[in-house]
């Protein structure tokens, strides 16, 4: 999916490898992960420093791994994250009120900007340290591990 030429074919190639669609938001991401699928090949140290995340999976484990109550796009769910994320971050609404004021709205949502803060929080508390999801990842045909990551007990 990754070199198709338009989203049609990618979501084809997707779902013929793993049965199921792509989604456009997934498409529009793929010339980013492009760029850094070419550093981690290139770059032995990026390899060792680069990590997948997602959202959920940050917030669940600094939630004491337990689900979040609320859906992240509602004004509960925000307050729930920032919650969780100022318990390790005291500064992390003003970060997000920072970024709305600096940067234009249409570019990212509310929500976007705390997950990106979720990540940043994990990276700068974890010391390189993180939790794989699977725990023994396995590695695509270039060597780079397939798994994502999330924070250990000890910041969570």
């Amino acid at each position: 999916a990754l070199v198709a030429r338009s989203y049609e074919e990618a979501s084809y190639v997707n779902k013929q490898r793993t049965g199921r669609g792509l989604s456009k938001q997934s498409f529009s991401l793929i010339p980013k992960i492009r760029e850094v699928d070419a550093v981690m090949r290139a770059d032995p140290v990026a390899r060792q420093k680069i990590r997948e995340v997602h959202p959920e999976l940050l917030f669940w484990s600094l939630n004491d791994g337990k689900p979040l109550q609320f859906a992240k796009r509602t004004e509960d769910g925000q307050n729930e994250r920032l919650a969780i994320l100022e318990a390790r971050y005291p500064r992390a609404r003003e970060v997000v009120t920072y970024a709305h004021k600096a940067f234009r709205k249409h570019l990212f949502g509310s929500d976007d900007v705390v997950d990106a803060l979720a990540a940043a929080v994990v990276a700068r508390f974890s010391d390189g340290e993180y939790v794989s999801v699977p725990a023994e990842p396995e590695q695509d045909a270039h060597g780079l591990p397939m798994a994502m990551v999330h924070a250990r007990a000890e910041i969570a």
